[in-house]
């Protein structure tokens, strides 16, 4: 990891795209290092896929919710407890999450806001309704194959809710 680190750091301009696929253990402190290079570099798109295993243990780091320039973002096997700002991804256009786990970090407080959100997907995510925000621009919504661990939720009906839909 360290020689893809040197590689990105002598880069020049912004990036138009990173992405990174593994079955092997994530290794925190490396992964949020190159992170780190790539969304102060500049970046456009992330596109970030962990096994299962890798899923149960690494978590986004802050400096993706806060780069400037990045538009795009497509998260597979992340867990995701977003940071406590009134605004992040400030220019994502573009949200893909799939076996993603929502931490309750901003469970009912205020809403963040996503001002340039254009389209957002959930599939086999946990925990959506952990995710409080506002879209202004929001476009597409998908939502399928969601499950929500909310004490809260009074459904009790023995469903699994299910949803999928643009609006």
């Amino acid at each position: 990891m360290l020689g893809t680190s040197f590689h990105v750091s002598s880069l020049t301009g912004t990036i138009q795209k990173f992405s990174i696929y593994t079955t092997e253990k994530v290794y925190k402190s490396e992964f949020d290092e190159l992170f780190l290079l790539v969304t102060h570099k500049g970046i456009d798109a992330i596109g970030i896929e962990l096994n299962w295993e890798a899923f149960l243990e690494y978590r986004l780091p802050s400096c993706i919710f806060s780069c400037c320039t990045l538009k795009t973002l497509d998260l597979f096997g992340v867990n995701i407890e977003p940071i406590n700002a009134p605004l992040i991804f400030p220019n994502v256009t573009s949200l893909c999450f799939s076996c993603v786990c929502f931490g309750a970090r901003n469970h009912h407080l205020h809403a963040v806001n996503l001002p340039m959100l254009e389209s957002l997907s959930y599939d086999q995510c946990y925990g959506i309704s952990h995710f409080n925000m506002t879209a202004p621009k929001l476009g597409s919504l998908s939502i399928a194959g969601c499950n929500d661990d909310d004490d809260d939720d009074d459904d009790d009906d023995g469903d699994d809710d299910e949803r999928d839909g643009e609006v």
